[in-house]
């Protein structure tokens, strides 16, 4: 609960002006089925494996979704495509190659949160920029690793725009480390 609850403050500080009323004349539905259908308030699911849960419970996914990541109609998803769809599990499958691995994290449970709270936020669209094992300095702008930009950076900076492009405002970030900046004691600290 005490992460919940942190995770939501750090989203709801991260806010840009959320007092918007969403009203029924919209010229765009939320049908999730129709080409239209976007969300109104967007939050960025971003960094480690402990985002997507790439183990599972018990090292292998059965497949099963809990009740709190069943999908919701007022829940989307960016794709790899970019397009908005009904969100449902795995939300970070294709994003990158890797997530051929992706399994259940906190995203779904943390935007129907949001959703409970009753905030007139609308629709909500969650964007996964997850990538498993990275350290904190791999999201840097100007992180380099064999003369090269980091790509997770840049990634994340493009799928924020396209979102926004095609969707409502940017209301918030999820950001949660995994455990690759506690391998070596002298990076920890």
């Amino acid at each position: 609960m005490v992460i919940l609850t942190l995770i939501l403050f750090v989203a709801l500080f991260f806010t840009f002006e959320m007092t918007t009323t969403i009203t029924s004349n919209s010229s765009l539905t939320n049908d999730p089925n129709s080409l239209f259908a976007h969300p109104h308030h967007v939050y960025l699911l971003v960094v480690q494996s402990n985002m997507v849960r790439y183990d599972g419970i018990r090292g292998s996914w059965d497949r099963v979704v809990p009740p709190e990541c069943q999908p919701s109609p007022q829940i989307f998803r960016l794709d790899c495509m970019l397009s908005w769809s009904m969100a449902k599990e795995p939300l970070h499958a294709g994003i990158y190659p890797r997530d051929k691995l992706a399994r259940i994290g906190p995203g779904m449970p943390f935007a129907k949160h949001i959703l409970e709270l009753e905030l007139g936020f609308g629709t909500n669209g969650l964007v996964p920029c997850v990538f498993g094992g990275t350290s904190m300095d791999e999201w840097c702008c100007n992180y380099t690793q064999r003369n090269s930009p980091s790509n997770l950076y840049w990634n994340l900076i493009f799928r924020a725009k396209a979102s926004e492009r095609t969707a409502g405002r940017l209301a918030g970030l999820m950001w949660w480390q995994g455990g690759a900046d506690a391998v070596h004691k002298e990076v920890a600290s």
